[in-house]
């Protein structure tokens, strides 16, 4: 099956395998919000310092 959830950032909808811990978690607990690939890696690049 499928789970489909929708990245809070950029309203991409994303389709989840409904068995990977990812899903169930989201499943689980609501107010988990999901992010896709592409907003978590511009989230974890550090910015450059300004000096």
């Amino acid at each position: 099956m499928i789970t489909k959830v929708k990245c809070i950032i950029c309203d991409t909808v994303v389709n989840l395998d409904s068995k990977s811990l990812e899903a169930k978690r989201i499943k689980n607990h609501p107010i988990r919000t999901f992010m896709c690939d592409d907003c978590k890696a511009k989230l974890d690049k550090p910015k450059p310092n300004k000096q």
